[in-house]
């Protein structure tokens, strides 16, 4: 092999596994600089086809644990395997998961004082497959805020933002972590005065993080829209919903991701005309990414059903907190099938998309060293 032209070698190590790859660093100073180079990086990220989806299954109350789920991003999805988190059980705290792009999942970290959470914006990267983590530097600002995490396409960087409150809005202090630059960063850019119902779970999609937000005049109606940040352009921007979403009560609506992480869609709650039976679950979905004009319902689907957590463009992954149980249904056959049996309902549970890959390698350590 050593004969072999270097063109010819990084080839052949491409098609290779994460798993391999890691066992390749060892067998010479060449292959190791060569797999830990971020273009190696980049094009094997680039050349994986086989995408998965990472489910995080988090207690509340007194059982903050977190648990995590890789499965086959099919129409069965069937696990593929359970996550160890090395963390778990240590003295930084509990923790919350912010995203997860490319293989890097970005964990926030919570600290307990008698049994009462005081967030401290402790932030961590973290590549299962490789088992290397990265601690996010300390932010310049402090206060409630909320973190969304993503990946500028544009720079192959990784990148942070993180919004303080003021005034019960989210609008007061923006900053940005880059990983290439390894520092944060103040943005001039701030976003309007918006409030959402769920700030912990935001959607990135084609470069954008999304949060469904709202605002209410003097007569108290409700006015709903998505605000975006891009990753590339470091701004804020705003989609506008079709009109039966954008004058909806936001605490009936909820978004996830439709087909992995190339658009977006909104479940509504719609109560029932007669009785709560016959409420159901409008699936709005924008076909083309940015175009107002797109959005369509996709299904409507009986209450009991659950709550979407995404669509892979066969079937839904659905909590269904009737029965504790997370649980596909495809579409077109209206078939269901148990994934996860919880026990219980208090939990909280993220869907993400998910790729084994070597991202980190060049940067970080080694998770048993934290």
């Amino acid at each position: 092999m050593t004969e072999l032209p270097g063109e010819l070698v990084e080839e052949i190590l491409l098609k290779l596994s994460v798993k391999t790859l890691l066992c390749c660093t060892g067998v010479c100073k060449y292959w190791n600089s060569l797999i830990r180079s971020p273009s190696f990086i980049y094009r094997h990220l680039s050349s994986t086809k086989d995408p998965l989806s990472l489910l995080t299954v988090r207690g509340t109350g007194m059982d903050p644990s977190i648990e995590f789920y890789l499965h086959f991003d099919d129409e069965g999805f069937n696990e593929y395997k359970k996550l160890h988190v090395p963390f778990q059980g240590s003295t930084i705290g509990f923790f919350q998961i912010v995203g997860s792009v490319n293989g890097l999942v970005c964990l926030r970290v919570n600290s307990v004082t008698d049994q009462f959470f005081i967030n401290i914006d402790t932030l961590i990267l973290w590549n299962p497959a490789i088992k290397r983590s990265f601690n996010v530097p300390k932010p310049n600002y402090s206060g409630e805020t909320i973190v969304g995490f993503g990946y500028d396409s544009r720079t192959d960087d990784y990148k942070l933002v993180r919004i303080v409150k003021q005034n019960r809005c989210y609008r007061a202090q923006v900053e940005l972590f880059s990983l290439n630059m390894g520092s944060w960063k103040a943005l001039t850019d701030i976003i309007p005065p918006l409030k959402s119902t769920d700030w912990d779970s935001p959607i990135f999609s084609n470069g954008v993080l999304h949060w469904l937000t709202y605002e209410k005049d003097e007569h108290f109606n409700y006015y709903n829209k998505i605000l975006g940040f891009n990753m590339s352009d470091e701004e804020f921007n705003e989609i506008t919903l079709p009109e039966n979403l954008a004058y909806a009560n936001p605490w009936c609506l909820s978004l996830f991701a439709h087909k992995g992480s190339s658009s977006i869609a909104v479940s509504q709650f719609v109560v029932g005309e007669q009785d709560s039976t016959s409420s159901q679950n409008h699936l709005w979905v924008m076909k083309d990414y940015n175009v107002i004009g797109s959005w369509t319902i996709l299904s409507t689907l009986p209450v009991e059903i659950g709550c979407p957590l995404g669509y892979n463009g066969t079937a839904l992954l659905i909590w269904n907190w009737w029965s504790h149980r997370i649980i596909t249904f495809e579409l077109q056959s209206s078939k269901s099938k148990d994934i996860i049996d919880l026990q219980r309902s208090s939990y909280n549970i993220h869907l993400d998309p998910y790729v084994e890959s070597l991202v980190l390698l060049d940067k970080g350590y080694p998770v048993a060293l934290l």
